[in-house]
């Protein structure tokens, strides 16, 4: 009897975990096929909700694991069933040596980041919006972010420090590149300059055209948290290099949507 193992994930690349387990192991019958053995696995309410895999490893002509990136309404059924089950964020995930393998193997095409502390996010708060950040990142005009401190703390969102190594997504979970954080400066928002936009990248690239996008943006952000913005609130400026775009990525193509505690024009 042979086993296959999947890894279930959320868009943020956090890891559904079963009985303390990340790495679901299946026993799949005589001549049965991966697929067909998860199904026996979950519940019908559950496996009708399984997207298509994302990304699998063969061995010796058979399937040995699969990658699952699933919808919100997953989780949300999985909590119904598995009230013990859990997420586990990426870099704890990641100590797992099997589940550092697969995910290595299926998502990021053999790629092997230089650490497992990764985080892993989404630029901006629309598709629009991160479509255009992510394709400032692979095509090199973009190296900087900012982020409001106040807001990212009360979300729990990372906040970068130096030596941080972030995989970034397609906000459906599709890793695209991956970035290493330089430098992280903490400034009141009034007090941002002319290379801070320059570096970032975006729009006409004056300060003008920066500051009243990101304080439209913040602002946005601090009414559907329910506290206020102002020029005296601290962002952190996030100062990065691009590490490596993934194997296959068109960046004339693509969309992303997340939410990295970020900078955003509207």
């Amino acid at each position: 009897m042979n086993k296959t193992t999947a890894l279930i994930l959320n868009k943020e690349h956090a890891f559904f975990s079963l009985e303390q387990s990340i790495a679901l192991s299946v026993e799949c019958l005589d001549g049965e096929r991966a697929l067909k053995a998860l199904q026996r696995f979950f519940p019908a309410a559950l496996y009708e909700k399984l997207p298509g895999p994302f990304g699998q490893e063969i061995f010796q002509g058979k399937v040995i694991s699969l990658v699952f990136i699933v919808d919100q309404d997953w989780p949300e059924t999985a909590a119904e069933i598995y009230p013990q089950a859990c997420w586990v964020k990426a870099r704890d995930a990641f100590c797992n040596d099997e589940v550092w393998r697969i995910y290595t193997n299926s998502l990021l095409a053999g790629y092997t980041p230089p650490s497992r502390l990764l985080d892993v996010f989404s630029f901006g708060n629309n598709l629009l919006l991160a479509s255009k950040l992510a394709h400032l990142v692979i095509k090199g005009k973009k190296r900087l972010t900012a982020g409001w401190v106040a807001a990212a703390l009360h979300l729990g969102e990372t906040i970068p420090s130096t030596g941080l190594f972030s995989i970034v997504t397609d906000g459906l979970g599709s890793p695209l590149c991956l970035i290493e954080t330089l430098e992280v400066e903490y400034i009141q928002f009034k007090d941002a300059t002319p290379t801070m936009a320059i570096e970032e990248g975006e729009g006409d690239l004056s300060l003008e055209d920066w500051t009243n996008g990101h304080q439209r943006y913040f602002e946005q952000e601090g009414t559907s948290l329910g506290f206020a913005f102002t020029p005296d609130s601290l962002i952190f400026i996030e100062r990065f290099r691009l590490v490596h775009v993934f194997h296959g990525v068109d960046c004339s193509n693509y969309r992303l949507a997340g939410t990295r505690p970020s900078e955003g024009q509207s």
